[in-house]
Formats: C-alpha cells, structure tokens, sequence
C-alpha cells in the first residue's frame, strides 16, 4: 500500500506518517524502515538505494520523497520508481510526506492508493493558552472523494519519536549502473 501525507510546511505530514507507521508496525510485528530517525522499535534508518530495495515485510517511512523522486528529475528515479511499482509483491507499506502532490514524481502519484491531507490547528483558549491538534483528511486521489477525517489530539505525546528539525539527505545510489546506450541508438556500419 502506498500512502502520501500532504500539506504545507509545519502542518503534521511527518508527526502524523511517523505516529501511523510505528503503530501499524508495532501491531502487525514487521519492520520499521524510515528516512528519518525513529526513536522507537528499533527503527532502520535508510540511506543508501539497496536499503529501500530491502524493504520486504516492512513499513517504509519516506520523509520528504522529493527529495529522491522529485517530479523533475524522472530520468534518475527509475530505481525507486521500480520500487515503488512493486512495493505491492514486497509486502511493503510505503507511506510519503510532500508539500503538495505534485512535487511527487508522476508515476509514484498515480501509484498512490490514498492521500492523507494534513493540516495544524491552533486553537486559543480563553485563558490564552494554545491548544494544538492537527486534522487528517483521508482521500481517494482516483475520485477525489473524502473517506475519513481523524484528529490527533495532543500531539506533543508524539514528538519524542522523532526530531522535526531533521535535514533529511538525498539517498546515496549503491545501485547505479553504469549508462549503456540503447541498441537502437547504436549506429551500424
């Protein structure tokens, strides 16, 4: 399953990808694979291409996926986007966090089975103290049709898991294959 957390700069995508993602892994047993650093079950932070690959029987956190598969650059992401068509026979849940869906390279978003649009909400009480929640709308990108809202309350409770200040760093190829032209742009002679 692939699911992409949206929505502006300091909006939750990755508080709410990270709290789901350590969830279903602690309920269903299976590894906790992200790109950024998880302070919970023993979670792999992932690096290098060959560690995406490896992602079997897996939930995969891909914080900021631009920045390895960003819509511009498709040329460069075939290893990924391999990946990310076959996430499926891998038994792999793959969940993203982007600024706005098409940031996201083309084939990665017509993969995309839902997306969670997240938003911050501030509230202030009469005594002037601020409340925070932030507003998960769950969305069918085929239909556009919204299937649920969730509110996380008290967020605070989660922000141990991770750092949200964390640069993440583009993905170092250890897969790359050195360019070999194509047959039929080989002249004959």
């Amino acid at each position: 399953m692939l699911v992409g957390f949206i929505g502006r700069m300091g909006q939750g995508k990755t508080l709410s990808m990270t709290v789901f993602g350590t969830y279903l892994a602690y309920k269903s047993g299976a590894r906790l694979k992200a790109r950024h650093q998880i302070n919970a079950l023993n979670a792999e932070l992932v690096t290098k291409v060959s560690q995406v690959w490896d992602t079997d029987n897996a939930i995969f956190l891909w914080d900021e996926l631009w920045i390895d598969m960003d819509s511009r650059d498709y040329q460069n992401n075939i290893d990924l986007t391999q990946f990310i068509n076959q996430s499926r026979k891998k038994n792999a849940f793959v969940g993203y966090t982007a600024q706005h869906n098409s940031q996201v390279e083309k084939r990665v978003r017509k993969a995309t089975d839902y997306l969670i649009h997240c938003e911050k909400i501030v509230k202030k009480e009469k005594d002037g103290t601020k409340n925070t929640s932030h507003k998960l709308i769950i969305v069918d990108p085929f239909n556009g049709k919204i299937l649920r809202q969730i509110i996380i309350r008290r967020p605070e409770t989660f922000y141990k898991l991770y750092n949200t200040y964390e640069v993440i760093q583009p993905l170092k190829n250890d897969m790359k294959k050195e360019y070999q032209e194509p047959r039929w742009k080989k002249k004959q002679y």
